[in-house]
């Protein structure tokens, strides 16, 4: 076993602790969490295979099929754990620049490129080399392997600098990281191939996104749409009470408005009587006589009208 396989087992008992926690607990419907589950599973893939190969990767010679069967699924799941991690990303940019139309388009096209290049890695021929401290794979297979990384860096990069205003955001942390250590570790596995840095270096920005992710704690929010569906029931309540109450003052009101335009059509009433007793030239004594016949029909009503203003104004007062 070689010393970069301690660095493997050490990132699979994290990523084996990550999916206990992640998936255990409840989370956003959201296209990053549904990236992020993938990127999780594809991660756990990538080190059971690579703890596999270099078990079978030794004994290529007595079990070739086995061992490159496991050595070509390994480069496969590398190029696709760079497509995840560059598509989730480009959705993160996209949504900050509001175009959260093109997200389908993007994710179309990242994961077709990786599909080509995955189909490389299968289809393509793939070499062992083993000697006592020194083991590795080449070939174009490989080569697919380093192409993708290479492409969806570059891609990632480019959404980073076109975004570079908001660059601070934490959700950016897990690229900057890959770009940064991802091209140390390339570097340090050139000069000495039998460490295995890839795969524990995509745990540990795996692991990382956990923290950068957006998943509120969703009990808080059930909490709060259960306060918020009380508040709105409280109001609707008001609502309706003051409505009522709104009907019960405008019965009353609209009953006074009648009785005091019926007061005044009365009041009106009596000027045309008296100018027209006026216009048929009747000598006062017989005016007065004919005022002193309609008075009593004027006083009925006015008293009636008296008494329903008075019951009106009572309901008013309650």
């Amino acid at each position: 076993m070689g010393t970069g396989v301690y660095f493997t087992v050490e990132a699979l008992l994290y990523i084996i602790l990550l999916i206990i926690i992640f998936f255990n607990k409840r989370r956003l419907k959201s296209e990053e969490n549904e990236i992020y589950s993938s990127l999780i599973f594809i991660t756990f893939l990538e080190l059971i295979l690579e703890l596999t190969l270099d078990l079978v990767g030794p004994m290529y010679k007595e079990i070739p099929f086995v061992s490159m069967f496991v050595a070509k699924f390994y480069c496969l799941f590398l190029t696709f754990w760079n497509c995840y991690i560059c598509t989730y990303i480009s959705i993160i940019n996209l949504k900050m620049k509001n175009k959260a139309n093109l997200v389908k388009k993007a994710k179309s096209i990242l994961l077709g490129i990786a599909i080509v290049l995955g189909l490389g890695s299968i289809v393509l021929p793939l070499k062992f080399h083993y000697e006592t401290n020194v083991a590795y794979t080449y070939g174009p297979s490989v080569m697919c392997s380093y192409i993708s990384g290479t492409i969806y860096i570059v891609i990632s990069t480019i959404l980073l600098l076109i975004n570079y205003k908001k660059i601070k955001d934490k959700r950016f942390i897990p690229i900057i990281v890959l770009v940064t250590f991802g091209t140390l570790c390339t570097a340090i596995q050139s000069s000495n191939p039998n460490l295995l840095l890839t795969t524990p270096l995509h745990t540990f920005i795996t692991f990382m996104m956990y923290f950068t992710i957006e998943n509120p704690d969703l009990q808080m929010v059930d909490e709060l749409i259960k306060n918020k569906q009380l508040v709105e029931s409280a109001f609707e309540d008001k609502s309706v009470y003051l409505f009522k109450m709104t009907q019960q003052v405008r019965e009353p009101v609209d009953k006074i408005n009648h009785l005091v335009k019926e007061y005044k059509e009365i009041d009106n009433e009596e000027d045309k009587q008296l100018i027209r007793l006026f216009d048929r030239g009747l000598s006062y004594e017989e005016i007065c006589k004919e005022m002193n016949r309609n008075y009593s029909g004027i006083t009925h009503r006015l008293s009636r009208l008296k008494k329903n203003l008075k019951i009106n104004l009572k309901i008013l007062k309650k």
